[in-house]
């Protein structure tokens, strides 16, 4: 789901600690407060939904190699 990779690279941007939530906004065309809501929603997959879960982590493993 490309929603879905989206997120989940709004998510990883964020979580380097790198990019404001405004920077990571105008990567993505959205608004500031688009990205915090984004990243709690992902927050909240990543610990509830196995599937997002395990694609994360096989984006994650392919970044740090």
């Amino acid at each position: 789901n490309e929603k879905t990779g989206r997120d989940l690279m709004i998510y990883m941007l964020w979580q380097t600690g790198r990019f404001t939530n405004q920077e990571i906004a105008k990567l993505f065309g959205l608004t500031y407060s688009s990205v915090s809501r984004q990243v709690g929603i992902v927050r909240k997959q990543l610990r509830e939904d196995k599937v997002v879960k395990d694609e994360f982590d096989r984006a994650n493993a392919l970044i740090k190699m």
